[in-house]
């Protein structure tokens, strides 16, 4: 024990510095998993013939950790997005997740992560029921037809999901239709899923419903990056990524 000011010292054996203590079995487990789901961008950009459609773009997005990319139309939310899971080309800059290269890598990128909706490019097809959306992303994800269908059941009970089966999406109240969309991308493991214009036709009250949803399908291992308005509420814990249009005419 270390001497107290005005008393003689202790007859103890004074404890000696030491180089830190490695982590118990458990404790790497888990600090390994956590490494494996950061998100760090350095410089990410965008440009085309048109001009630049998001700047350089510097982000450190802890392990589940929700994320929130607010801008106005024409700021670069969609896009954005899309370069965070791997799926849009010309991207320039360093992207890590974890260990992957999202640069150089982008199809590892794909693999560990989702994509729930953007717009005009991944979106629920409203003539679809409920169960033939479930279906389609099953097979769009490639994976056993009992598992997606036992995953989504599991999910759907703890967001508390209760749409008919039979329902066509179209005639979903549009918070259960948006938790629905989120629900469809959790069918396997993604260390991220993408879900752009989040807020769109929502009430600040249905907004706040959806973040709870995806705030429990984060406890279950799938953190959501976000897009909305500038205006608008942001998930609970979430960083914050503010975007400004940068495109030139």
């Amino acid at each position: 024990m270390p001497a107290q000011h005005g008393k003689a010292p202790s007859k103890e054996p004074a404890l000696i510095p030491a180089t830190p203590t490695p982590l118990d079995p458990p404790a790497r487990r888990v600090a390994a998993r956590a490494a494996q789901h950061h998100l760090v961008a350095r410089g990410l950009t965008l440009r085309t013939r048109n001009g630049t459609v998001f700047a350089p773009v510097d982000l450190d997005l802890p392990a589940h950790t929700p994320l929130a990319v607010l801008g106005t139309q024409g700021s670069g939310r969609s896009a954005l997005l899309l370069a965070l899971t791997g799926r849009l080309q010309g991207v320039d800059g360093e992207l890590t997740l974890g260990r992957i290269d999202g640069v150089r890598h982008a199809h590892r990128l794909r693999e560990a992560t989702a994509v729930a909706h953007v717009s005009d490019l991944v979106e629920l097809e409203s003539t679809l029921t409920v169960r033939e959306s479930l279906e389609e992303r099953i097979l769009t994800d490639g994976i056993r037809r009992r598992d997606g269908r036992a995953r989504f059941a599991r999910l759907s009970e703890a967001v508390g999901f209760e749409a008919d089966p039979g329902t066509p999406v179209g005639h979903l109240p549009a918070p259960e239709r948006t938790v629905l969309t989120a629900l469809l991308a959790c069918l396997r493991p993604a260390r991220l899923v993408a879900y752009d214009d989040v807020d769109a036709t929502l009430t600040d009250a249905q907004l706040a419903r959806v973040y709870t949803a995806l705030e429990t399908l984060g406890d279950f291992g799938h953190p959501f990056a976000v897009s909305a308005l500038t205006s608008s509420a942001v998930p609970r814990g979430a960083v914050v990524l503010p975007l400004t249009p940068s495109l030139e005419d």
